[in-house]
């Protein structure tokens, strides 16, 4: 899901996009943007923070581009969310509150890695190519770089495309998507993602099922 639309959506509204907290942005921010969504808080129901359906078919599947993906399950402190906030935005070419401490500015001298701040579980990072198997033009695994190897893999995979100089995976919204062995606890964790949807309504963007399935 990209958007809270309701209580089911998105840790029952405790979320931040490009550094907001609870913007309830309209849609078409979302399909005209990439964007940054951060979870912070899960549902008091028995799923994922993300989104609490249970399904997961074709026509809930996310039509857009996703380019990067990380995963802390014990979740980060409010300045280490914005200090990944403004690794996102100055990467990827986002615009974040004039007032964020991170804005224009770099985490320092040293690059973003999986353990700039410890717990990351699962980074998928799209503008790293090196870390995609093809087949033919299709991505076939997508390697987790937070070095626990919770690589997501499919069987009809995603394909590539470039924003702001960097490849981005691009899902098709019917029969491409992916699954991470990542397992993420259904109490306090944090999920940051920068993604692009292409229609409306919001879909189904990263599910929790007991191991989590991108788009």
């Amino acid at each position: 899901a990209a958007f809270a639309g309701n209580a089911n959506d998105i840790g029952n509204s405790n979320y931040y996009v490009n550094g907001n907290f609870n913007p309830n942005f309209p849609l078409s921010t979302y399909t005209s943007d990439y964007t940054i969504i951060d979870t912070v808080s899960p549902g008091t129901g028995g799923t994922s923070a993300m989104t609490l359906s249970s399904t997961f078919g074709s026509t809930r599947r996310f039509n857009g581009q996703i380019a990067e993906v990380l995963i802390y399950p014990d979740g980060v402190t409010p300045a280490q969310r914005q200090a990944i906030e403004g690794y996102l935005a100055n990467k990827w070419n986002l615009t974040i509150p004039s007032t964020h401490p991170f804005k224009g500015a770099p985490l320092g001298s040293s690059p973003f890695t999986s353990t700039t701040f410890p717990g990351c579980t699962l980074w998928l990072d799209a503008a790293d190519s090196s870390t995609f198997t093809l087949s033919g033009s299709n991505i076939t695994t997508w390697r987790d770089k937070s070095g626990n190897s919770n690589n997501a893999t499919a069987t009809t995979g995603p394909t590539q495309s470039t924003y702001n100089g960097y490849p981005v995976v691009t899902f098709n919204g019917s029969t491409q998507s992916m699954v991470s062995s990542n397992t993420v606890p259904f109490q306090t964790h944090t999920l940051i993602a920068v993604h692009r949807q292409n229609r409306n309504p919001s879909l189904v963007l990263i599910e929790f099922e007991g191991i989590v399935r991108i788009a």
